[in-house]
């Protein structure tokens, strides 16, 4: 019998957030995670933006400074929470973050189970990390980095004797690891590592589908790239970075050498996705074109030389099974393979990107061309608006509601053309709030009214709930914070009341 001395709230039983099932805790730390992830984007983003919009940066370090990793706050909570938030904390394991004296005594022993990722670049104490790495349970990594000095370093020291073989002596121990780690990965990331060297770990990669690789001409991969692809039958996905190794280099990765030997063809793997970032190089869009009839999507990030050619174009070549093609870098490069766009050549293309990394000014006369070429393609494929996406991104995606207005302005005139000018809904919304922009005249008839309504109406709403917040249970801190945050408002309220 409950004692009527006892009030309601005292016979309720007290349950705190340690009593949770573990599976409501799983999820409380994956949206966290979710959350984490998805301020470090924000603020990555933000970053960049720091060259144009200066004003924009002691906010961006602020938020930094304020919002600290949740999955760390739920860590530190206890043990229980600590082995639930582990596998989300601990994912990206590097050589140099092993040279610490607490991951060595602490995070490694308890925490490398976790680890999905692991990247073996330069470090300062080469012996410590490959006398370490045997040490570690890394049973989970299914993505890994290497660069070329790390291995030069730790491995190279063996000259010709096979680090990558089971069959070592006792002294060769500290390769091991490394040979176990290939044969149970997926993605593999070479960063200037020698093709010599690479064609030594093909033996001990079943299980590889995708394929980063950052080279230049020094390191010689040119002529050996299609014979280390017969190598890897599995591999779905292949992304070539070129970079210059001197100031005077710059020349592109020549795919010559494969597109020639015409008896590798039918040995080569069927990629889905290809991408290639460097100078403009003629024969990228060629050797793409090997791989036509499985290829589903194709970047071309291509930086233009004004003493070289034009970019390439699709050529008759017919890319069956192409969904999504991304072009960026500059419109030298980019433009011949829009022009070349037609049903014919992408039967399946339904979504398009182009990101101008040389502008950064608004919509310019080149863009003015590329949405005609790309509604021409709609027109003659006869896709409707919700079978295409077209994406137009500045290296900022910062866009003035003048370039809203016209985007806005060319879908209506050419039915409904959709044109995307920025993926990323967590980034603030500059076009309404730019003080450098002279205000819209006849905001009613123009095509942008409702967006930049809207707009503002999310920032007043975010106002009212800040607001309530306060109300609720608002610290001095709080108060101060939001008083920050308003006081260019209070600077208009005080002026329209004079």
């Amino acid at each position: 019998m409950l004692d009527p001395s006892t009030t309601p709230a005292q016979r309720t039983p007290r349950v705190t957030i340690d009593a949770l099932p573990t599976e409501v805790k799983t999820r409380i730390v994956e949206f966290c995670h979710e959350q984490d992830e998805r301020m470090r984007r924000w603020i990555e983003r933000l970053s960049d933006f720091d060259l144009n919009w200066p004003q924009y940066k002691p906010i961006r370090q602020k938020t930094v400074r304020e919002h600290p990793s949740t999955v760390g706050v739920l860590f530190g909570m206890s043990k229980t929470w600590s082995a639930i938030a582990a596998p989300f904390r601990f994912k990206t394991l590097s050589a140099s973050k092993m040279e610490s004296s607490i991951f060595s005594h602490f995070v490694g022993p308890r925490r490398s189970q976790h680890f999905n990722k692991l990247r073996l670049d330069p470090c300062q104490n080469y012996p410590v990390i490959t006398a370490l790495l045997p040490s570690l349970n890394l049973s989970n990594i299914t993505d890994l980095t290497i660069d070329g000095a790390w291995y030069t370093a730790s491995i190279g020291a063996y000259g010709d004797y096979d680090p990558w073989s089971f069959v070592v002596r006792q002294s060769n121990y500290a390769a091991l690891p490394v040979a176990a780690l290939l044969r149970q990965i997926n993605t593999l990331r070479l960063v200037h590592v020698r093709p010599v060297e690479f064609c030594r770990m093909m033996p001990h990669v079943p299980r590889l589908t995708t394929l980063h690789i950052t080279t230049s001409r020094a390191d010689g991969l040119q002529p050996r790239l299609g014979g280390m692809l017969v190598e890897l039958p599995h591999l779905h996905d292949l992304h070539l970075t070129c970079e210059s190794s001197a100031r005077t280099e710059r020349e592109p990765f020549n795919f010559q050498l494969v597109i020639r030997d015409t008896q590798q063809h039918t040995l080569l793997p069927q990629l889905r996705r290809f991408s290639y970032s460097g100078e403009v190089s003629a024969t990228s869009v060629v050797f793409a074109a090997l791989f036509s009839k499985t290829l589903e999507e194709l970047t071309i990030d291509a930086v233009h030389d004004d003493g070289e050619n034009e970019g390439p174009s699709l050529g008759d070549d017919c890319f069956a099974a192409l969904t999504h093609l991304k072009l960026a870098g500059s419109w030298l490069s980019s433009w011949p393979i829009l022009e070349s766009l037609s049903p014919g050549r992408t039967p399946k293309l339904r979504s398009l990107t182009y990101e101008a990394h040389e502008c950064v000014g608004g919509i310019e006369e080149e863009h003015r061309g590329i949405l005609n070429m790309v509604n021409h393609f709609c027109k003659t494929a006869r896709l409707a608006p919700h079978e295409f996406a077209f994406h137009l991104h500045l290296r900022n995606d910062i866009w003035s509601a003048a370039d809203r207005d016209f985007a806005a302005a060319y879908s209506a005139k050419h039915k409904n053309l959709p044109i995307c000018l920025s993926c990323d809904e967590h980034l603030p919304s500059f076009g309404w709030s730019d003080p450098c922009e002279p205000p819209l005249e006849q905001l009613d008839s123009a095509p942008l009214a409702r967006e930049i309504r809207e707009d503002v109406q999310r920032t007043l709403r975010f106002v009212e709930d800040l607001g309530r917040q306060l109300e609720a249970s608002g610290t001095p801190a709080d108060w101060s914070r939001a008083a920050e945050l308003l006081r260019a408002a209070e600077f208009e309220r005080s002026a329209m009341a004079m």
